[in-house]
Parts: structure tokens; C-alpha cells; sequence
């Protein structure tokens, strides 16, 4: 049964402000931890608020203990000091209300916002000692954005004002953060806190190792900005508000952040723009993700949150049920030490969204299951990207493909021995583009399935692969502009090789059996219309491989047509002689049945 909470008076018989360190115990005079320290309002006589904290659990509690505090920083170590920096170059101005107690919130003094490119003065605290902080700055601290550049492909922070709250020597930061912009009324909280409020607030604090007490109510746009980017001695993380997200909130929160090991559950399921982006990125200290089931994304959401964390080899807490535009481009790019990678039991998929996802994780072995069969232009592309250790490929189930779905998805991943089905039957531009170059372990392939090219649909799709022996028959009659150009440049010890294409096109095959075994067989359809005397060499048959003929099998218009020249002849016959052919008949009827 849970107890009332409740505060000791002081000898006058005053209940303690908030900011006074005081023990709290039940009501049986049990102590709650040695010192639960500033909780409460100033609560006189209010007995509502007395009991305010009945039927919280002990995380609850400390949750509550947090919010209850002004912003404060508390030295760890003797010859700490605390000052702002602001940044150079503003592109708008706004005078910054910053106050500072040293005595627990009894007295208040102004601090001095320096002019850009300057630090302000540096007020020192000796260890234990801590500086509260407040202020009344009701369109934000800071005002700092990032946004995604199309035109450059690439993301984009702007800084349109920012100070820093800067710290030398060791500090750790706790309270209610909203202190900063709602000065003593802060314990209220807000619905949204204004734009890119706190962007940039702590960035480039080396001395800022503990974070964990640091109470965030809620989000708003880009409101997290970089806020803790290259806090190089930071090892936690807050914990993150389970409220709802706007565009770029924590965009490059923790970005270079190389200490940091304990990140907290990241529990918003719903995405929104930009979100995340690069959240993580570079944190070299991180192994494990944090747990994070996201059921809708919305555009660059978790582009590189953590590319290049070369230490994090463990993915396996995050699912992602809903896929974006860019949602999880790079999200994993260069970890490479990942081994153990996240659910993706998405079913429909959007252009770019696993773009990169785990390019040069070149300790993952086992891909993730990839169940979508509703493809998006370059949804897969260069995913696994010289992944040099992925031994197994997931299942591809899609039959119908998209532009550049699957261009250079298991690229060099050198480590692969045999390649996944492909059962499309049709191609897409650009479809298989490099799909398998440089998987120098890749002995065999699957049938293709696909009758109909495209556009550059298997340019350069297994080049390079030099264990390849044999290759399935192609099976389509047609060879379009580029389709098998470079297919199979530089496997050298390819000798089998089956197309079945009808007309020969210099344009669709130009290199496609460049740097492959001297000798070797060439398998083509008895119907073929080329000759392939005429077309020796790279950009047809090899030099020195024997031809062998095979019976094409028909598609649907071509057995239509044939039975339509068919009936055709019946039908002459029919008015020539009187007497319907018998042979051709019995074919129809052969055909038909």
C-alpha cells in the first residue's frame, strides 16, 4: 500500500522550501534514501500538496524530485567553474534573462550574457557546491533548426542564436530544465516549449558528465537541437518524455557525444520530421541502442541516428513497424561493430528508407528479415553496403520492383555465398544495379525469374564476384538500353552462361562478359535471330566458348500470336482446298487443352 509523502519542518515549525535540502519520510517516519533532496513546492499549510506524491513508485519519485528543482549544476571536483559562451554570428537578437543562485535559491543574481564570440564571467564552485539556474525567456533560450537539404541531400543545422552553458573541470546537470524559460513558475510546465528553445544549450561541455537528473517535460520543434553535441565526457542521458514530437526535436542531441554508454528508452512511437536525425551519431562509447518501437515515421525521422557508433553491437531492442521518406536512411552506416541488428517487419516500404541503412557494418552477420513485398525507389539501396561478414541474406518476397529498389544492396559483402530469389517478373530502371558487385564468395545464384527488362535493370549487378561459376538463364526476349551492361564484368571464373534474348542489342550488353574464363559454354535460345559469329567478344559471346541451342519458352503474346498464324492457316486452307489442315488442327486442340 503506498504511503503519503510528506516534509519536515524546520525548528520554527516551517515546512522547508523546495529548494532546501531536506530528508523526506512516510508516514511512519520511514526515510525515503538518505536525502530525497528539494521536493515540493514551498507547500505551507496545503495538505492537497502534502500528499501530492502518494502512489508514486521509487522511479516516479526521483522523476517528481527533478521536477520539482530549478535547473542546477553541481561540481564533482574542486576547481570546477561554470560561465556561458555565445555563440558568434547571430542571425537574429534577443536579450537572454539569465539569473543564478549559489545558496539554494535565497538570493538571485543577474548574469551577464556576453557579447558573440565571447565567454562571460566564470563563477566558481568548489566540489558539491551548485549554481541554480532560471530565467524568464518566454520565446526560448536558444533558436537553432536543422531541416533536410534536397538540393544537397544532406541535413542542414542553422544557427540563428545560441548560448552556451559551458562548464570546466566535472559537473553534472539536473532539474527541470523549463526553469530557463519559465523562471520560478517552471514546476507548471508547458504543452510545447518554443521553437529550438534549448538547441545547442550544453554543446561543447567537456566537463558535463551526468545528465541523468535532468528533467525534459516535453518537445516542440527542434527544441533539442544539438543540445548536449560534443559533451565528450557525458555517459547518460535523461530520460525521454513519452509525449509527442515535432519536427526536429533531438536532432543531433548527442552527436559526438564519445562517452556516452546509458541511454534511456526512447518511448514516442510516433514520428515526426527530422526527428532524430543523427541523435547518436559518432557516440563511439555506445554498445547498446536503447528500446524504441516506432509505428509511424514521417520524413528523414532516424536518418544516421547512429552511423558511425563503431563500438554499438546491439541493435535488437528497436522494431520498425512504419517505414518514411529517408525515414532510416545511414541509420546504422559505418557501426562496425554490430552484430545483433533491429526487427524491420515493415510490409510497405518508401523511397530511400533503408537507403545505407548498415553500410560498412562489417561485423554483421545475420541480415534482418525483410518481409515488405510493396517496394519504393531505392528503398534498399547499398543497405548492407561491403557488409564484409554478412553471411545470410534475408528472403526478398516482392514481385513487382521498383526504381533502383535493390541498386548495390549487398555490395561488396564479400562474406556472401549464395544470393537470395529474385521472383519478379518484370524489371524496374535500375532495379538490381550493382546489387551483388564485389561479393567475391558468391559460388551461386538463384533463377531470375523476370521475362521483361528495363532500363539499366542488371547493369553491373554481379560484377567483380570472382568465385561466380555459373549463371542461370536468362530468360527474356528482349535486351533493353544498358539492361546486362557490365552483369558479369571481371567474374573470371564464369563459364556458363544462358540468355535467351532473340534480337541482339550492342546497346543492352556492352561489357557483360568482360574478364570471365576463357573457355566456357554459351546457351542460347533456338529461335535467336543474331548470330553469334558475328558478336564474339566481351559485349556478346566470348571468344573460345562453344554454343549450345535450347527451346525458349513462349510468353503469353507470343503463344497468342502463334495461334492466331494458326487459325489463320486453317482458315486459308479452309478456302483454298475445301478441307480444314489436320495436323495444324490438332496442334490448336493440343495447345487449347
Amino acid at each position: 500500500m503506498a504511503t503519503k509523502i510528506k516534509h519536515l519542518k524546520d525548528e520554527e515549525g516551517k515546512f522547508y522550501p523546495y529548494t532546501h535540502e531536506s530528508a523526506v519520510v512516510t508516514d511512519d517516519g520511514t526515510k525515503l534514501g538518505d536525502k530525497l533532496t528539494q521536493i515540493g513546492q514551498e507547500l505551507g499549510e496545503m495538505d492537497d500538496d502534502i500528499e501530492i506524491l502518494n502512489s508514486l513508485s521509487a522511479e516516479e519519485i526521483e522523476r517528481e524530485k527533478y521536477r520539482r528543482m530549478y535547473l542546477t549544476i553541481e561540481a564533482l571536483e574542486e576547481g570546477t567553474y561554470f560561465n556561458v559562451f555565445k555563440r558568434t554570428a547571430p542571425t537574429i537578437q534577443r536579450d537572454i534573462d539569465l539569473q543564478y543562485s549559489l545558496d539554494n535559491g535565497v538570493t538571485w543574481q543577474k548574469y551577464t550574457i556576453p557579447a558573440a564570440g565571447q565567454y562571460g564571467a566564470k563563477v566558481n564552485l568548489s566540489v558539491g557546491k551548485k549554481i541554480l539556474l532560471k530565467g524568464n525567456n518566454p520565446d526560448g533560450v536558444n533558436k537553432c533548426s536543422c531541416y533536410y537539404d534536397s538540393a544537397l541531400g544532406s541535413i542542414k543545422f542553422t544557427n540563428d542564436f545560441a548560448i552556451y552553458l559551458q562548464c570546466s573541470g566535472k559537473a553534472k546537470a539536473y532539474g527541470n530544465i523549463i526553469s530557463l524559460i519559465s523562471g520560478d513558475d517552471y514546476y507548471e510546465g508547458v504543452d510545447k516549449i518554443p521553437d529550438g528553445c534549448f538547441s545547442r544549450l550544453f554543446q561543447q561541455s567537456t566537463a558535463l558528465v551526468d545528465v541523468s537528473g535532468l528533467y525534459l517535460h516535453c518537445y516542440g520543434n527542434n527544441s533539442y537541437v544539438s543540445t548536449f553535441a560534443a559533451c565528450s565526457s557525458l555517459v547518460n542521458t535523461p530520460k525521454f518524455p513519452n509525449s509527442k514530437l515535432y519536427d526536429g526535436s533531438c536532432a543531433g542531441m548527442f552527436l559526438q557525444c564519445t562517452s556516452l554508454k546509458d541511454v534511456y528508452e526512447l518511448p514516442v512511437k510516433d514520428l515526426s520530421y527530422c526527428c532524430y536525425v543523427q541523435m547518436f551519431q559518432k557516440c563511439s562509447g555506445l554498445s547498446v541502442a536503447p528500446k524504441m518501437q516506432i509505428v509511424k515515421a514521417e520524413k528523414c525521422s532516424c536518418l544516421s541516428m547512429y552511423s558511425e557508433c563503431v563500438n554499438l553491437t546491439d541493435a535488437s531492442n528497436i522494431k520498425i513497424y512504419g517505414t518514411s521518406v529517408l525515414g532510416f536512411n545511414g541509420m546504422f552506416k559505418s557501426c562496425t561493430k554490430l552484430v545483433n541488428a533491429p526487427e524491420l517487419p515493415a510490409e510497405m516500404l518508401a523511397d530511400y528508407c533503408y537507403q545505407y541503412m548498415f553500410s560498412s557494418c562489417s561485423s554483421l552477420v545475420n541480415a534482418p528479415e525483410l518481409p515488405a513485398e510493396m517496394l519504393a525507389d531505392y528503398c534498399y539501396r547499398e543497405m548492407f553496403y561491403n557488409c564484409a561478414s554478412l553471411e545470410n541474406a534475408p528472403k526478398l518476397p516482392a514481385k513487382q520492383l521498383a526504381y533502383a529498389c535493390y541498386g548495390g544492396m549487398f555490395y561488396g559483402c564479400s562474406s556472401l555465398e549464395s544470393a537470395p530469389s529474385l521472383n519478379a517478373e518484370s524489371l524496374a530502371s535500375n532495379c538490381y544495379d550493382k546489387m551483388f558487385s564485389n561479393c567475391t564468395g558468391l559460388t551461386q545464384i538463384p533463377s531470375l525469374s523476370f521475362k521483361h527488362t528495363s532500363r539499366s535493370g542488371c547493369i553491373k549487378m554481379f560484377e567483380g564476384c570472382i568465385n561466380l561459376v555459373n549463371a542461370p538463364i536468362l530468360k527474356a526476349k528482349d535486351v533493353q538500353e544498358s539492361c546486362y551492361e557490365g552483369m558479369f564484368n571481371g567474374c573470371s571464373k564464369l563459364n556458363k552462361v544462358g540468355a535467351e534474348f532473340v534480337t541482339f542489342s550492342s546497346e543492352g550488353l556492352a561489357n557483360w562478359l568482360n574478364g570471365v574464363s576463357p573457355t566456357g559454354t554459351f546457351i542460347m535460345a533456338d529461335d535467336a535471330e543474331w548470330n553469334p559469329e558475328d558478336h564474339r567478344g566481351a559485349n556478346g559471346v566470348p571468344e573460345g566458348w562453344t554454343i549450345e541451342r535450347v527451346t525458349r519458352e513462349l510468353d503469353a503474346d507470343e503463344k497468342f500470336a502463334k495461334l492466331e498464324a494458326r487459325i489463320a492457316a486453317i482458315k486459308e486452307s479452309v478456302e483454298t482446298t475445301g478441307e480444314p489442315l489436320h495436323e495444324e488442327s490438332d496442334k490448336i486442340m493440343h495447345h487449347v487443352m
